[in-house]
């Protein structure tokens, strides 16, 4: 059975508290594309150790929903340090790191999943304050307003498509008013 490669972000990439939405995104892609959702979600249980005075059991492959007690350490393991070798500051993020991965991934969305009043109120008011300047790069400022709207939208102001188009024009300077 091998392993695969462990997966390490360049350092602009880790998360380090305020891209949370993006390197979420990139951690859960990950785990899919290695097979380690299980594991994430603690949907694959921690089987019991082997006994001794019986055969090992065979081994599996990778991506086995059933591993060996040794094989499902191995991928928890592997899958832990996935999420915290790619964290700027793990222990200012409150990560979990004594534990299962499941539980060092739920500590970790427990604290920046959370939704509250003033996380709303600062993700409209992000999303509001973004201005285009003449002259600047189009392509650049509407990632940008993307970006914004979907932390908004993740601290629950479902902000629709249409909506969303209103904050666009609105950012646009004045000289654009005729749209």
């Amino acid at each position: 059975m091998s392993m695969p490669s462990l997966f390490l972000l360049p350092t602009t990439d880790k998360f380090d508290g305020s891209n949370w939405i993006e390197w979420k995104t990139t951690i859960v892609n990950a785990a899919k594309a290695k097979g380690l959702m299980g594991y994430l979600k603690g949907k694959i249980k921690k089987p019991l150790p082997p006994n001794p005075s019986k055969p090992a059991p065979a081994t599996s492959y990778w991506g086995s929903v059933s591993p060996t007690f040794e094989e499902w350490e191995q991928h928890d393991t592997y899958a832990q340090g996935m999420i915290t070798l790619n964290i700027i500051n793990p222990i200012r993020q409150g990560v979990r790191m004594d534990r299962t991965l499941a539980e060092c991934w739920h500590s970790l969305c427990d604290t920046h999943d959370a939704q509250t009043d003033l996380g709303l109120i600062a993700a409209k008011e992000m999303l509001t304050s973004i201005k285009y300047t003449e002259g600047t790069d189009m392509e650049k400022h509407i990632a940008e307003m993307h970006e914004a709207w979907s932390k908004a939208n993740n601290q629950g102001t479902a902000i629709t498509d249409h909506k969303f188009c209103t904050y666009l024009l609105r950012s646009m300077p004045v000289l654009w008013s005729i749209l």
